[in-house]
């Protein structure tokens, strides 16, 4: 009988509260890396024999409700293609709902309405209204769908629980995919309020997963003797 819950997560910063809070035996933690290949890639590769997963981490709002700080557990989770929207393998309804009905018991808004997962990060209110315009999702990440579809393969339970970082009226930062060289630091330079948002988003990024952290140990406390 599979034994492991695995908690996954796209960055390091997102799985660092998490190990904090979370210290039990039967759990383990996976950085997927960013985008839909990666997170597939990952799962596919290091959550066999698992018997529940959890994706985790940031997400965007994309209504005015969705404000920062928001749980978004999900009873629906699509992936958005060009125009179209398709379902994913739905989150198992009954641990959705214990994992709704505690983060409610910890005072904590929640939201059970659809995620939407897309390709490349919406950094306008334009690219947000749109997305929730053709799938009716209240909050958008990088990765679920993917989980969601190798959990469907692998006939392995999951659950989503992400908190909202960017709300759908706010504008983020267009950078360069590598910051380690110097002429994309150099062009970075040149983009003060680039900068000054990263930093901002970086502050409440503490703040915002601590909210998703308690929910998550929360969660397992619950479900980890099921």
């Amino acid at each position: 009988m599979a034994q492991r819950i695995v908690v996954l997560a796209a960055l390091r910063q997102e799985l660092a509260p998490l190990r904090q809070r979370i210290n039990r035996p039967g759990v383990s933690f996976v950085r997927t890396g960013v985008g839909p290949r990666r997170a597939g890639g990952a799962t596919r590769e290091r959550c066999g024999g698992a018997r529940l997963l959890l994706s985790t981490g940031c997400c965007g709002g994309l209504v005015p409700g969705a404000a920062s700080g928001m749980v978004a557990i999900p009873e629906r989770v699509l992936e958005l293609r060009g125009e179209r929207a398709r379902e994913v393998p739905a989150p198992d309804p009954e641990l959705g709902d214990i994992a709704r009905g505690l983060a409610e018991q910890l005072g904590l808004h929640c939201s059970g309405r659809p995620l939407c997962t897309v390709d490349e990060a919406l950094d306008t209110p334009e690219r947000k209204e749109r997305c929730h315009r053709l799938s009716g999702a209240v909050a958008v990440d990088m990765e679920t769908a993917a989980i969601a579809r190798v959990a469907g393969e692998l006939g392995v339970p999951y659950v989503s629980m992400r908190v909202v970082l960017d709300t759908s009226s706010e504008t983020l930062p267009s950078l360069p995919d590598k910051l380690t060289k110097l002429r994309p630091l150099l062009e970075l330079a040149r983009k003060p309020g680039a900068v000054l948002t990263l930093a901002a988003l970086a502050l409440r990024l503490r703040s915002v997963s601590d909210n998703l952290a308690r929910c998550a140990a929360a969660f397992l406390d619950e479900v980890a003797f099921l």
